[in-house]
């Protein structure tokens, strides 16, 4: 089973599954009846006849617990009620077989703090029902931590009634959510970036005023919209304080995540003569510092992102204590020990390893997993708080969900008890993730594994992904301007032979999916998009043959795009993702 449980006893003869269960349940641990509901038949039972009893010990520490089967039922042992919820956990998955072996599991977690980010603030909002699957899914791999990230206006405000909102996730659901994770013993953590990432609320007339640079600013010889608030302005410090007011209100966690990552024109702008007369980081904390004392001043502890102190080392001394740094890397060589060496046991800390299923379609496999395990090294060398899994929805989210399944399971037994045996992983993945569906998960770390084969290395995404990634979207620019700068920028990216290399990787795993239950055909679409963007590059190299090959592809994948998306997530956004296939197939008839 996943995670891998730290001590396990066994002993000669089977239980058999009963098919209803008669549970004793003290009053401390009656959270627990929602899960029972949800897993199992069962009926309350006195002491005489109980065969699954949970008692609370206060001699078991923290979360771990003690799970007992024997010939006449299940003990289970806690000293709190997440303990417990994770010994049911245990229990679920025992029970994906009729009979159990007699055994003795005693389990506790490596880390603290082990937790999941969704991006929900890149066009792919989702459903209720999804996020509450996900939750399920969580809590069967023991996670307690859980942060939905906002950006722009997928959580509506009641202090922003105007906003341009499209079917966000309300304040009422995030409540619902809240309380859903809590009795599956996971904090809900509230998220909402508040310095950059900003881009929607700087496009909007009244705040545009408000940006470090109103001209936007160039990454890599490209434009973007201003993304950055001027920290210089304290009607800046204003916005971002009124914009986490309803949300700290709300939340029952004793966490804030105010993000404040990738300020990219931080010192470029209207704050350069601030940045030139102390420090990036001096300034940068003079905007943070009223985020982090807010928080602070409700009982919570704020969480920031590390790339701004990674860069700028002065900061550190000037850090409040009581903010929690996170340090975030994805790629194979991010050196997870840099940053926790330089705090110095000053601050408390969380590696963010991720699943690296963005900006590839079906994930960059080596990445994802070399990420957590130099971020689980690093975390028990240092003394992190935790680790926090990371997944992103970078240009338009096309990845589903099911890609970052094996990633979910990979970094939970890495993080739990520090096992990270693949076989395992898989099997498990399909047994507790994809509801026993055999080879699942196999398949999406094959397909992981295309970049491999690509001429060479990127960071933090893939050659094949550039068909994706430069497609202009921008209303104001023609479509021969469009076309030119895809076309420019996946020249630069020329796959060359290794295109056919890639093509037969991804045939070979459409092959081994037979099933057309949902998860199979996302699996599906997303190969097909690495497929395509594979033939893209070749038509971007002038090999005219692919284009009729690319196009059917494509006008595949739109055939069920919008189908798929609706399947789990809302409609918001839809229209703006669908927007990267219409101009490609543009592409191709021009």
């Amino acid at each position: 089973m996943i995670p891998t449980p730290k001590e396990q006893t066994f002993f000669d003869g089977k239980y058999q599954v009963p098919s209803v269960w008669r549970c004793q349940i003290p009053k401390m641990l009656s959270g627990l009846s929602d899960i029972l509901d949800q897993y199992f038949t069962w009926n309350k039972a006195n002491e005489a006849d109980r065969e699954l009893t949970f008692f609370v010990n206060p001699q078991i520490m923290g979360e771990a617990y003690s799970l007992e089967v024997k010939e006449d039922g299940v003990l289970i042992e806690a000293g709190n009620y997440q303990g417990a919820v994770h010994a049911v956990a245990t229990l679920i998955s025992l029970c994906k077989t009729k009979t159990i072996e007699l055994m003795k599991i005693f389990d506790y977690p490596d880390l603290k703090i082990r937790g999941f980010l969704l991006d929900i603030s890149r066009d792919k909002i989702p459903t209720m029902k999804t996020l509450k699957q996900l939750i399920d899914k969580l809590m069967l791999l023991k996670y307690n931590h859980l942060e939905l990230y906002v950006e722009g206006f997928s959580l509506k405000l009641p202090a922003f009634p105007e906003l341009p909102h499209d079917d966000p996730l309300t304040l009422i659901e995030f409540v619902e959510l809240q309380e859903y994770a809590q009795v599956r013993g996971i904090d809900l953590v509230p998220n909402i970036n508040t310095f950059g990432h900003m881009t929607k609320w700087l496009s909007l007339s009244r705040y545009q005023d408000l940006a470090e640079s109103p001209e936007g600013f160039l990454m890599e010889g490209y434009p973007f919209p201003p993304s950055t608030l001027n920290p210089c302005d304290p009607r800046s410090q204003e916005l971002a304080l009124k914009i986490v007011e309803d949300v700290i209100e709300t939340s029952t966690s004793g966490y804030f995540n105010l993000n404040g990552d990738e300020p990219f024109e931080l010192g470029s702008g209207k704050s350069k003569e601030a940045c030139d007369l102390t420090s990036k980081g001096n300034v940068y904390l003079m905007h943070m510092r009223p985020l982090i004392e807010k928080v602070c001043n409700r009982g919570k502890r704020p969480l920031i992102w590390g790339d701004v102190l990674r860069n700028h080392l002065e900061t550190i001394a000037a850090l409040p204590i009581a903010a929690i740094v996170v340090d975030w890397g994805y790629d194979r060589d991010y050196d997870f020990n840099y940053l926790p060496a330089k705090l110095q046991g000053n601050h408390e800390f969380l590696l963010a390893p991720g699943t690296s299923s963005w900006n590839s379609f079906t994930g960059r496999f080596v990445d994802m997993k070399s990420s957590i395990d130099n971020a689980k090294r690093a975390a028990v060398k240092y003394g992190a708080l935790g680790m926090l899994l990371t997944d992103w929805g970078d240009f338009s989210h096309p990845q589903p969900l099911v890609v970052s399944y094996p990633a979910i399971a990979y970094f939970a037994n890495s993080a739990w008890s520090g096992v990270s045996d693949e076989a395992q992983v898989f099997a498990e993945s399909d047994r507790l993730l994809f509801d026993c569906q055999e080879g699942y998960a196999k398949i999406i770390a094959d397909l992981g594994k295309y970049n491999e084969l690509e001429p060479f290395y990127l960071n933090n995404r893939t050659m094949t992904f550039a068909s994706w990634m430069y497609v202009d979207k921008a209303s104001d620019n023609p479509l021969p301007l469009k076309q030119a700068i895809w076309k420019a920028a996946l020249t630069k990216l020329d796959l060359g032979s290794q295109t056919e290399a890639i093509i037969r990787l991804v045939d070979d795993n459409l092959a081994k999916i037979t099933g057309d239950d949902l998860e199979a055909q996302e699996i599906r679409q997303a190969a097909l998009l690495v497929k395509a963007s594979a033939l893209l590059n070749q038509v971007a190299s002038g090999m005219t043959s692919a284009i009729e090959k690319a196009k059917a592809i494509i006008l595949e994948i739109r055939e069920s795009y919008e189908k798929l998306w609706l399947r789990r997530n809302r409609s918001s956004g839809l229209k703006n993702s669908l927007k990267t296939l219409e101009l490609l197939l543009a592409f191709l008839d021009n």
